[in-house]
């Protein structure tokens, strides 16, 4: 069994094309529901500093992910003005 994680979802092609004959299943969560998992209630602590969660492994990193700055800037906003709880 193998999972390919959310970034891994826009290449999905080469996964299917490499195996065609493996069966599989795309499982969509909303987005909401895993920022609420990732912060868990504690957004003061990510706020803070003492604690980044997963969706916040890239903030603060000068090479964003093409689709990350997209939807960004598609906001009006900048990576740089952003917050941690933002950036998720």
């Amino acid at each position: 069994c193998t999972r390919i994680r959310s970034i891994g979802a826009m290449n999905i092609h080469a996964f299917t094309s490499s195996f065609p004959e493996v069966p599989w299943v795309y499982l969509y969560r909303d987005s909401v529901e895993v920022m609420q998992s990732h912060l868990g209630g504690r957004e003061n602590a990510v706020e803070t500093g003492s604690m980044t969660p997963v969706c916040a492994r890239n903030f603060g990193n000068r090479r964003q992910p093409p689709t990350t700055l997209q939807v960004i800037e598609e906001k009006g906003k900048h990576v740089d003005d952003l917050s941690k709880i933002e950036y998720c």
